[in-house]
């Protein structure tokens, strides 16, 4: 597709662009593990929901370089117990010679265009302030509402106590004989961002390169899971942290509330043996886990000390029942965590 401008954008072919792509994340995300080759095979060619869908733009002069990618990651969306088709938007980079050259707005028509003639319902998206402007205004995406960043200090006062016994994930090959229908459960009363199979965990936990990943479940009857909480430890800011990249209740079965406590009481335990102070994750503040974080001593991280805001944005084809855009466009009715879009 030629445009106007002083490049030409086409749909990524791995083999030939994949180098090159790594190439143009580096000049905007210095030490960035998209940057390195493992970790991006990871994220865009071996995601088990299949590979990214990218457009990008080659300059028209060169064709050393590229001039800016726009890629959305293919994901479900669980509703009614159902499993929709739907995409996540992330890694959207213009080099710096081509800004203002309709790099952005170009490839990302493209790439939606795309993804509704292979049935995608539509994408979410969490922007900074300074990439909100172009997402709604050139892209089309609606801000739904804000996420929280939700923490606390670890305590020596709450190393033990837990109610619900609460068992280790350890290796891959344990997965095969537990029931980790629990979303799918849980989307009966709300949206729920991916599905937490067992291929999902292998791939998301236990395939992901130079990240440790915890995965803690605590079990219902029949080998089905009815909490789950997965965490690593990090540095931020020089900080050491222990992140709660998932954490997800069945809230309707009986025992929710002593779960989720007994999940959050082996966080403490877990960060506390790591030397790490402070415990963090991430949230829809209107969700069960948030009411059941604030019940367990976690408060609101102040956004002057954080490095940039949690904007929830959806994109939607259009094409999809007024019932169901009514209820996507809901931000009260999704569940959100690390484990659906921060991947670093």
């Amino acid at each position: 597709m030629r445009l106007e401008y002083e490049w030409t954008g086409r749909e990524v072919q791995w083999d030939r662009d994949s180098e090159l792509m790594r190439d143009l994340f580096e000049i905007t995300w210095k030490k960035h593990p998209i940057c390195n080759k493992p970790f991006f095979d990871w994220n865009l060619l071996d995601n088990h929901r299949g590979r990214a869908i990218a457009f990008c733009a080659e300059p028209n002069d060169r064709h050393d370089i590229l001039a800016g990618v726009y890629l959305v990651i293919p994901t479900s969306l669980l509703k009614d117990g159902q499993n929709l088709k739907f995409s996540t938007s992330m890694y959207t980079v213009t080099h710096p010679a081509y800004y203002k050259k309709g790099v952005f707005k170009g490839l990302a028509e493209m790439t939606f265009e795309k993804c509704f003639e292979m049935g995608i319902l539509g994408a979410i998206g969490v922007p900074n302030n300074n990439s909100l402007w172009g997402l709604t205004k050139r892209v089309g995406f609606a801000v739904l509402g804000q996420l929280e960043v939700m923490a606390r200090v670890a305590s020596p006062f709450l190393l033990h106590g837990q109610k619900i016994k609460i068992r280790e994930i350890r290796s891959e090959g344990e997965l095969k004989d537990i029931d980790f229908s629990l979303d799918r459960r849980k989307s009966l009363s709300g949206i729920i961002m991916g599905e937490r199979s067992e291929d999902f965990i292998r791939w998301r936990f236990f395939h992901c390169p130079g990240s440790p990943y915890r995965v803690f479940i605590a079990m219902g009857e029949e080998n089905s899971v009815d909490g789950l909480m997965v965490m690593r430890t990090t540095r931020r800011l020089g900080m050491p942290l222990t992140v709660i990249i998932d954490l997800i209740v069945d809230h309707t079965c009986k025992d929710a509330r002593f779960i989720a406590k007994s999940l959050l009481t082996q966080a403490n335990y877990y960060a506390w043996k790591a030397l790490t102070p402070f415990i963090v994750t991430l949230v829809n503040p209107f969700s069960y886990e948030a009411h059941v974080l604030r019940e367990n001593g976690y408060k609101k991280v102040p956004k002057k000390i954080l490095p940039h805001a949690n904007n929830f944005c959806l994109k939607l084809s259009g094409k999809e029942p007024r019932e169901l855009t009514e209820c996507l466009s809901y931000f009260k009715n999704w569940y959100f965590s690390f484990a659906d879009f921060d991947i670093v």
